[in-house]
């Protein structure tokens, strides 16, 4: 028989770990602590050395940029970016729901593609824009669970589009016809997410350069829409198409969803998106590449 002390303690732990369960963000996902407080964000600080090189040129203004956003970085863990994805793409209009990047629906935050549900091909899953086999193949690299580029898909759509690059033209798809898909080289999204697809690109390419990361290649974004897959030992991961992007980026500005999905982010992986915070900052990097 237990005794009355350890009776309450065994009650206490039980209890709370149905209430753990309960107040999970999606299905079989973990709660995850922030690392920041977003009132407390000071951009004159946190992008003090973007500020005095804006008028540097182009290379020493992304060296800049890369040393801002890698100062305080936090590693999530493969399992939480789950959960970080029910609060950064939450539905505005209902909490209980997550929007779809290509669908461009929202579904229930528990209907997420894991276990058992992994095949369900309604569901959503972690689609990452720029491509894991363009770099980084493995879970304990950083780019493997850097939520900046993760977006909620649906299950279905995320392997149509596959690891192809972002292109113009195609033919529309049959679930979603306003994404295209053109053989299996390129992938136009719909209208409505070309711009936050674009600087989530450039993050990419700007957080992840040569020799940053222990075991993260190169990242670059080129002028051609046929880059190879990559491995590891090459140390470098490509993707395409660069003045699609650009065009992409311009067209589609950023939106107030967007702008909470950047700061949402950087409370739990402590940095931020510079080009949803400073949009101006890629024509001072890229356009010179498209001209």
């Amino acid at each position: 028989m237990l005794k009355p002390c350890l009776f309450l303690l065994v009650l206490y732990l039980s209890v709370n770990s149905v209430l753990a369960k309960s107040n999970a963000p999606c299905t079989h996902c973990p709660i995850v602590e922030t690392v920041k407080d977003a009132s407390l964000f000071d951009a004159n600080i946190y992008y003090r050395d973007s500020y005095r090189a804006l008028s540097a040129g182009p290379q020493k203004l992304k060296h800049a940029i890369h040393k801002d956003i890698n100062r305080e970085f936090h590693t999530l863990k493969y399992k939480e970016v789950w959960s970080v994805l029910s609060y950064s793409d939450e539905e505005p209009n209902n909490r209980e729901n997550i929007r779809l990047i290509y669908k461009n629906t929202s579904i229930s935050k528990q209907h997420n593609g894991t276990g058992k549900f992994s095949r369900n091909q309604d569901y959503w899953n972690r689609e990452h824009i720029w491509p894991k086999s363009h770099g980084f193949p493995k879970r304990s690299q950083q780019g493997y669970t850097d939520v900046h580029h993760i977006k909620p898909a649906d299950v279905s759509l995320n392997t149509q589009r596959s690891d192809n690059d972002f292109f113009n033209g195609g033919m529309p798809i049959k679930e979603a016809p306003w994404n295209k898909k053109y053989k299996s080289q390129s992938f136009e999204p719909h209208n409505g997410v070309k711009g936050d697809i674009a600087r989530m690109i450039f993050y990419m390419d700007v957080m992840y350069e040569n020799g940053s990361h222990h075991d993260m290649p190169d990242l670059q974004v080129v002028t051609h829409h046929d880059t190879a897959r990559s491995k590891i030992q090459d140390g470098v991961g490509q993707i395409g198409d660069l003045c699609t992007l650009l065009q992409w980026h311009f067209a589609d500005p950023v939106d107030s969803f967007e702008i909470n999905r950047n700061t949402v982010i950087y409370t739990f992986q402590a940095n931020r998106n510079p080009f949803i915070d400073h949009p101006e900052w890629v024509t001072l990097l890229y356009k010179a590449d498209c001209d």
